[in-house]
């Protein structure tokens, strides 16, 4: 489930980076992917939790 919304994000950065410079190759390294998915599963945990304690 987050694997695949991190792999989303990641496309839509590189279509962002594509349309700013456009010959400008993208490239996201590990750190940067495994960082964005950090963030997505912990903004969904805090959901999630949140959710539960309505």
């Amino acid at each position: 489930m987050h694997k695949s919304l991190s792999v989303v994000l990641i496309a839509v950065l590189a279509g962002c980076g594509a349309k700013n410079g456009a010959h400008e190759q993208v490239y996201i390294d590990n750190y940067t992917a495994n960082r964005i998915t950090y963030i997505i599963e912990t903004q969904v945990k805090k959901r999630v939790i949140a959710i539960r304690e309505k």
